[in-house]
């Protein structure tokens, strides 16, 4: 499995995860089930960049093309 690189950019990319992570874990008042859904996304892509791996970017475009 690919995996980024530590040093620099490890870091930011933890940084990184660290907001997806607390903004999908806002619950979503007054939102509906999708809303509860796309939260779920952002804290499994948040984990997996924590972790450095780069399904967790894969994931966060997966759950950012159907908004368009």
């Amino acid at each position: 499995m690919a995996r980024i690189e530590k040093g620099v950019g490890g870091v930011a990319v933890r940084i990184l995860a660290v907001v997806l992570i607390l903004i999908g874990l806002v619950p979503p008042i007054g939102g509906s089930f999708s809303y509860l859904l796309a939260g779920l996304g952002l804290v499994a892509s948040g984990v997996m960049l924590w972790r450095l791996r780069l399904l967790g970017a894969w994931v966060h475009i997966a759950y950012a093309l159907p908004e368009r």
